[in-house]
């Protein structure tokens, strides 16, 4: 498939960024080992699309959101936003751009305040920023209550009042309140039942169409990230392992991680059950080792069932599956094997 932002300029972009917290703190002394968050990551993302970010509970992609969105102080590393470095003179950078950056929460009920109404939550952020006046605010606000679906009676109501969907609903609300143009979604449906997630998902496609928003979709869920995503990347363990077109990524899956993560989706068909990927079950047995800062090579090689020596002397860098493509893995033996199968059907 093209690459459809070829010739544009990426709105934002991740330069190796690393954040480390520390484990196993004695009373006195420094810690004695860390958890590697994200390490070493780089990604970039284009004007009007969505990137999804996928894996496991402490995989580090809800991290990352919340240092893209300033939330977090990354430990090393740059993030470029049109052009700016963000975290440049210890993130003073993103004062210039605090506004159009904004993060929707996986919990919507501790996002908001239950003191306060839905308007003031809506209306204070337009109001210290300029976005609104006194005369203004109420009309802008009801246009928001309009965007998500909800009665413009909501607005005089509180947080408990509203059911788990609802106030989802209000915390989008409350984030497109200061016209993001980049808009961070941390697993924003894994709290909801079936048939609220299939609601939220599309009111986030609907959204980015109407407000021509730039979107990272961060969750666990592999058929919603790929119904509102158009590239995915997969998160190991604090590294990126493989990135591409979702309809790529999901139909030929290159990284043994990937496939697991593939592998381990229900399938109601029992006919077809061995179809999907069933060589991975091997690696989904185990747990990671360790997360220490020490560990070297593949993050993934004790649980892999392509393990080669090698995997454990020296880390594999993202690298084209094919001459040219943008779809990238960071697994040696499994892109060696793609173009062995690829030799085979061409002879």
């Amino acid at each position: 498939m093209a690459e459809p932002y070829k010739n544009t300029e990426p709105l934002l972009k991740v330069e190796h960024l690393k954040k480390y917290y520390p484990q196993n703190r004695p009373i006195f002394g420094r810690p004695t080992s860390w958890i590697r968050a994200a390490d070493d990551v780089s990604l970039e993302l284009y004007p009007g699309e969505t990137l999804g970010l996928v894996g496991e509970s402490g995989c580090g992609k809800s991290t990352l959101g919340r240092m893209i969105a300033g939330l977090e102080a990354p430990d090393s590393g740059c993030i470029w936003y049109k052009g700016q470095e963000l975290t440049a003179k210890g993130g003073r950078g993103y004062s210039a751009v605090r506004t159009e950056i904004q993060m929707v929460f996986q919990d919507s009920y501790s996002s908001l305040n239950p003191r306060k109404q839905i308007f003031q939550i809506l209306s204070e952020p337009m109001l210290y920023h300029s976005l609104a006046d006194k005369h203004t605010v109420h009309k802008k606000a009801e246009h928001l209550m309009e965007l998500v679906g909800l009665p413009l009676s909501a607005l005089d109501r509180y947080p408990y009042e509203f059911s788990g969907g609802q106030r989802q609903r209000i915390g989008i609300a409350k984030a497109l309140s200061l016209e993001p143009k980049l808009l961070i979604c941390d697993e924003p449906v894994s709290a909801l039942d079936v048939s609220i997630q299939a609601q939220i998902l599309n009111l986030l496609k609907s959204l980015q169409k109407e407000l021509d928003l730039t979107c990272i979709f961060i969750g666990h869920g592999l058929g919603a990230v790929n119904y509102v995503s158009r590239r995915i990347a997969v998160m190991y363990l604090g590294k990126l392992v493989e990135t591409g077109e979702s309809s790529e990524l999901f139909e030929h899956p290159v990284h043994p991680y990937t496939r697991t993560l593939l592998g381990a989706v229900p399938i109601p068909d029992p006919r077809k059950r061995e179809e999907n990927w069933g060589e991975t079950s091997e690696g989904t047995a185990y747990e990671p080792s360790s997360t220490g800062a020490e560990d070297k090579g593949c993050p993934f090689k004790d649980r892999c069932f392509r393990k080669r020596p090698e995997c454990s002397s020296a880390e594999v860098p993202l690298r084209p599956v094919r001459p040219g493509s943008t779809h990238l893995a960071a697994c040696s033996p499994a892109v060696l094997e793609v173009k062995r199968n690829e030799c085979k059907n061409i002879l």
